[in-house]
């Protein structure tokens, strides 16, 4: 019924710590998949060592890159339910449970994931389904982080963008803008790690989950329907809410698009409080290649003040 796919680059200190995660699920009709991107650590030899029948293994002849593998995944993924896991992470021991049981009440949806991991804090109390050009607006209020932890409909995903790092959020939004249903749960079906990849807390904190998720919010502009849903729904947003997608539009260089949803904000003080929205500022002021300079700037200050900090201790 699932497939448990393992993208896997030089993490074999981490690699058992997510495999047994997922051997370990108490729901029993399951493979698991790992493609191994051409690593330079242990990780065959890690591999080598299980010799459970549902597990399958490959390796790439060369490395391919973050999407190409997970493509790679989907490739050999036998089940039309895809479960991808990142091996910095562990999926509680219920998850292909909990997928199972929406699946009998709600066929139709084509991906399924935990709010709490993926929007970072934002809880639902119960399953919240977005579909159509409502659902992609109400996706830009609560953009998703990872595809780790989340259940995908195998043909409907089909292949992520290669090309772009935040492609799991590109994906859910074509999926959405084509008529398909992405559903937030509130159950929390794995918990992310702090590994040296994109999908973590640190990719966060350093800014670049704002640049990546700003270039996906890029490649909207000039989609109208979606664009009137976004200034229909702006003004019940909270101001967090607010300030977080204009931060993210500045990035993407939309300044039409910016003027027109600060109309329609109630209370501009709070707004312009906002710690992110001293992004937008920036961007009014220096452009969108200011605004980037800014940001590698800020990006080699804080490196240098980590190097200082580590050799002073």
């Amino acid at each position: 019924m699932f497939s448990i796919c393992l993208p896997v680059y030089n993490r074999a200190n981490m690699l058992p710590n997510a495999l047994g995660s997922a051997l370990g699920q108490d729901f029993r009709d399951f493979e698991i998949v790992v493609v191994d991107d051409a690593s330079t650590d242990d990780v065959p030899d890690v591999i080598r060592r299980y010799t459970e029948p549902r597990i399958r293994a490959y390796r790439n002849e060369v490395n391919v890159g973050l999407y190409a593998n997970h493509n790679i995944c989907l490739q050999y993924a036998r089940a039309e339910w895809v479960v991808f896991l990142h091996t910095d992470d562990v999926l509680d021991r219920n998850a292909l449970s909990i997928f199972g049981a929406y699946l009998r009440t709600n066929a139709d949806v084509a991906v399924w994931f935990p709010a709490k991991e993926m929007h970072r804090g934002h809880v639902v109390a119960e399953p919240v389904l977005l579909s159509g050009t409502q659902g992609a607006a109400r996706l830009c209020r609560w953009p998703a982080a990872a595809p780790t932890g989340a259940l995908l409909r195998k043909r409907t995903i089909d292949r992520f963008d290669e090309t772009t790092p935040a492609a799991d959020l590109k994906a859910y939004f074509r999926i959405l803008l084509n008529g398909g249903t992405v559903a937030l749960i509130p159950e929390q079906t794995v918990h992310i790690g702090e590994g040296a990849h994109q999908y973590t807390h640190r990719w966060l904190r350093t800014g670049q989950f704002t640049r990546d998720v700003a270039a996906v919010f890029g490649e909207l502009r000039g989609h109208t329907a979606l664009e009137e849903c976004l200034k229909s729904d702006f003004p019940s947003w909270s101001t967090s809410e607010q300030a977080r997608f204009l931060m993210f539009l500045s990035h993407a260089g939309n300044r039409e698009l910016i003027s027109q949803l600060e109309r329609r904000v109630e209370n501009r003080d709070a707004l312009s409080a906002d710690r992110r929205y001293a992004h937008v500022k920036l961007y009014k002021i220096l452009g969108t290649h200011g605004l980037s300079l800014m940001f590698r700037l800020a990006k080699m200050w804080r490196a240098v003040e980590h190097f200082v900090g580590t050799q002073t201790k």
